[in-house]
């Protein structure tokens, strides 16, 4: 550590007969605010990455990660910024090191006063908006929705919709819809799954007429279950016809 209070550690890897691989430097700030790597490759030195994580005055988190070639011209520039509680984070793509963004992802998280935890990801080019997705889960974690915007005018094209019932028997029921534009449900899947996990039944709606289209209904894995009392091991397994019992000994 020097006076003035930064720190830097340096690391190298080296092949067999000694020869310098990589080297890894890192440097610290005195007050801990800003932390930078670099990676070298070969006895020349040549910079390869250098990665810089940074607080700002307001407490947001910013780290920039920076890729070169082996002449190095910078060729790739990642800039991710997080709030200081951690409910916005932007994420900035340069996929030629042209100083313009081709991609820009802005994630979003909040809790509205229903407990409901919704999240938004807009996906952006140097144009404007391109995509967002928008989901939300309740408290309970029994409901959740995904919208989905493809085409970035605003208007969500997709819309999933989730409902879990703990059944009286002990089954697990989950309701699965899935609406296209502004349109009634176009698919839905009713998937149960019994209380010792199994037997599960999966019905599929193709369309919007409430009737399966298909129905699925199968054992886990083999099926059986197995239990010992003293010297008696006893095993059952659920059936379409029913528990099956079995005294193994």
């Amino acid at each position: 550590m020097s006076s003035d209070g930064i720190k830097t550690i340096a690391s190298e890897v080296r092949s067999g007969d000694a020869q310098l691989l990589q080297r890894s430097t890192t440097i610290t700030a005195a007050d801990q605010r800003s932390i930078t790597t670099e990676i070298e490759e070969g006895d020349a030195g040549n910079l390869i990455n250098r990665t810089v994580e940074t607080i700002e005055d307001d407490g947001t988190r910013k780290f920039e990660t920076h890729f070169y070639d082996e002449y190095g011209a910078e060729i790739y520039e990642r800039v991710v910024s997080e709030s200081v509680d951690g409910s916005r984070r932007e994420t900035w793509i340069d996929l030629d090191a042209n100083g313009s963004a081709e991609h820009i992802i802005v994630e979003e998280n909040w809790i509205d006063q229903l407990g409901t935890v919704w999240a938004t990801i807009d996906y952006n080019d140097k144009n404007g908006g391109i995509a967002e997705q928008k989901s939300g889960a309740h408290a309970s974690g029994l409901t959740e929705t995904v919208e989905i915007d493809w085409d970035g005018d605003g208007t969500f094209d997709a819309r999933t919709d989730t409902q879990t019932s703990y059944l009286s028997n002990g089954e697990i029921q989950t309701e699965t819809t899935t609406a296209y534009e502004a349109g009634a449900a176009d698919s839905g899947i009713v998937q149960i799954v019994s209380g010792d996990g199994l037997y599960m039944s999966t019905e599929v709606s193709f369309d919007d007429d409430a009737s399966p289209d298909r129905i699925v209904r199968n054992n886990v894995s083999s099926g059986w279950r197995f239990d010992r009392s003293g010297e008696h091991v006893r095993g059952r397994r659920r059936t379409d016809l029913g528990d099956e019992d079995r005294n193994i000994r």
